[in-house]
């Protein structure tokens, strides 16, 4: 029993000293405890940084589709003011050119209104 257990701890050792080879050519020349440790708390870190960046993200895209709609509610606010303001314009202009009208009917009744043909003596 004694040789049994002898090489099954001969096998657990080589198998042991296989395990650390293999963990020494991933991590380099001496298997550092610390060193793994200080691996995990950065690699920590880049994932924490990393969720930060993409909440940070989200909230942008939020932020920036929020100001996206406000920009189209002003812009259709701003064509609403740009017809509203062409129509008073029409209007306008239209006032003008009736006004226009009537003043230059005024100005020319008085030719035609009989002073003119008492003038002319076609009225007597």
């Amino acid at each position: 029993m004694e040789a049994a257990l002898a090489v099954e701890e001969r096998d657990l050792q080589e198998s042991l000293n296989q395990s650390r080879d293999k963990t020494r050519r991933l991590v380099g020349e001496s298997f550092d405890l610390a060193a793994l440790a200080a691996h995990r708390r950065h690699a920590s870190q880049i994932r924490k940084r990393r969720n930060e960046i993409r909440e940070a993200r989200e909230g942008w895209k939020v932020e920036i589709e929020r100001r996206t709609q406000r920009l189209e509610q002003t812009e259709q606010k701003v064509k609403i003011l740009e017809k509203l303001r062409d129509k008073q314009h029409a209007r306008f202009q239209e006032e003008e050119q009736r006004r226009e009208t009537k003043r230059l009917d005024e100005a020319a009744r008085p030719a035609t209104d009989g002073t003119a043909l008492d003038a002319l003596g076609t009225n007597r």
